[in-house]
C-alpha cells in the first residue's frame, strides 16, 4: 500500500516489540501501542493488527486482534474451519480505548490457525467473482498435510491460476501455524 503504510507498520512492530519486553499481559502491551499509535497518526490513519503469543509447552495462542479478520482456525480433527472476527477495534483511532481480554485457542496436532489478508479471496477473475473463503479453505484442507509454507505457495498458484488475465490490486499475506 506504498511507503506512508509500510511506515506505520513499521512502527506498530517496533512499539510492540519494545513493550512486550517489559511486560507479559498482552492486553497492557495492545493497549500502550494504541495511545502511542493514537498520539502519531494523522486523523484519517489507523492500523489493523494482530497481536499473538504463542506458547509451545501448552500449544496455544492467545491473541488480540485490532481490527485484522478473519481469522481462521482450523480444526483437523472435526475437518472444520471456524471464522472468527476481530475482537477489537483498530489501532490509532481513540486512546484509552478498552481492549478486552484476550482469545486463547488451544491446538491439536494437525490443527492451525490462518491468518491471510482479504487480497487472497477478493481476487477477482476477469468475470469479477471473487475466489472465495469456500475456495481457500478448500485449497487448505487438499494441503493440510503440507509444511505451512508449502500451503501458502499452493494458496498463492491456485489464486493465480483462478484469474490468469487480473492483476493484484491488493495486498497478500499469510500467516499459517500448525501443530505437528
Amino acid at each position: 500500500h506504498g511507503i506512508g503504510p509500510a511506515l506505520m507498520i513499521a512502527e506498530c512492530r517496533a512499539l510492540f516489540r519494545a513493550l512486550s519486553t517489559a511486560c507479559q499481559d498482552l492486553t497492557d502491551v495492545v493497549t500502550k501501542v494504541n495511545n502511542l499509535l493514537f498520539e502519531d497518526l494523522p486523523d484519517d490513519r489507523f492500523v489493523t493488527a494482530f497481536f499473538g503469543v504463542l506458547t509451545l509447552q501448552d500449544h496455544t495462542v492467545t491473541f488480540l486482534s485490532a481490527g485484522h479478520g478473519p481469522i481462521i482456525e482450523y480444526f483437523r480433527e472435526k475437518d472444520e474451519f471456524v471464522e472468527l472476527a476481530a475482537n477489537a477495534m483498530p489501532l490509532g483511532i481513540m486512546a484509552d480505548v478498552p481492549f478486552g481480554d484476550p482469545d486463547t485457542f488451544k491446538m491439536q496436532p494437525g490443527d492451525m490457525m490462518i491468518l491471510v489478508t482479504d487480497g487472497f479471496f477478493e481476487w477477482q477473475d476477469a468475470k469479477q467473482e471473487q475466489f472465495g473463503i469456500e475456495r481457500m479453505f478448500d485449497v487448505i484442507r487438499r494441503h493440510r498435510d503440507l509444511p505451512c509454507a508449502e500451503i501458502i505457495q499452493r494458496l498463492y498458484d491456485e489464486v493465480r491460476a483462478f484469474a490468469p488475465s487480473t492483476p493484484q490490486t491488493d495486498d497478500l499475506t499469510a500467516i499459517f501455524i500448525k501443530r505437528l
